[in-house]
């Protein structure tokens, strides 16, 4: 199941663009995609989605994250074994 929740917005457009002024650097650009799944880098090789979404795969930070050009990573599996 996959799902997105926001608050006082039923747009599909809504969140699609990084925040700015006060709200500038706030998270967004460590935002990336594992597979079909939103994750966020919370270290140099380190990132966490909201459900445990299996052993195989790549981490994708797009640059409509970051605003820089797209970076993939690959993801050892043989610590989650």
């Amino acid at each position: 199941m996959r799902a997105v929740v926001f608050y006082d917005s039923v747009a599909g457009s809504h969140n699609t663009t990084a925040p700015g002024g006060a709200y500038a650097d706030s998270g967004w650009q460590y935002q990336g995609y594992f597979g079909g799944f939103l994750g966020t880098a919370i270290g140099s090789q380190y990132f966490i989605t909201a459900q445990h979404i299996g052993l195989a795969g790549t981490f994708v930070q797009d640059t409509l994250f970051t605003g820089q050009p797209t970076a993939s990573y690959t993801v050892d599996t043989t610590y989650n074994s």
